[in-house]
Formats: structure tokens, sequence, C-alpha cells
């Protein structure tokens, strides 16, 4: 499987609602038999970081654009890399 078709499937795992997350559950979520590919994405892919971060940003200013351009009172999501809900308004 090419490596970004894995990485996909791997971040709809990150997102999706499952109680636990580890090599197995992943692996399972996204129907591999065993965690190796989601070990090799992590350990052996190489990333353009600046590269991503770009195109997140893009999507993101669109969609909220977009929203902007849709409804007063736009509420805005913040995420931090730690990956710890957030508290307040």
């Amino acid at each position: 499987m090419r490596t970004w078709l894995h990485a996909g499937r791997y971040v709809s795992a990150l997102v999706s609602r499952m109680p636990k997350r580890n090599g197995w559950t992943i692996a399972e979520h996204v129907g591999d038999a065993t965690p190796d590919r989601t070990q090799r994405l992590l350990n052996r892919a190489v990333w353009d970081a600046e590269g991503v971060a770009s195109q997140v940003r893009r999507y993101a200013a669109a969609g909220l654009d977009t929203a902007a351009g849709r409804r007063r009172g736009l509420v805005v999501g913040a995420l931090d890399e730690t990956g710890q809900p957030k508290q307040g308004t």
C-alpha cells in the first residue's frame, strides 16, 4: 500500500471514537492483520513536515473562510501538539 494512503487510514483511526488507541487497535480499525504497516509508517516514512503543515494550514483557512461566509458567530477550535483536551470558551 502507498505510504500516503496508509497515513490517511492512520489519521482516520486517530480521530475516530475508538476508546483505546494502540498499535493493535489501530491496525484492526484500518483493516490490517497486524500493526506492522503502522509501525513502518511511524518509524521509517520520510515526511516533509513544513510541507504538511502548509497543506493543513491552507485546508483549515479555506474551511474557516467557507464557514464564516455561511453564518455569524463563527466558532473556532484550537489544537495543540499535546493532544490533551482544553477547557474554555
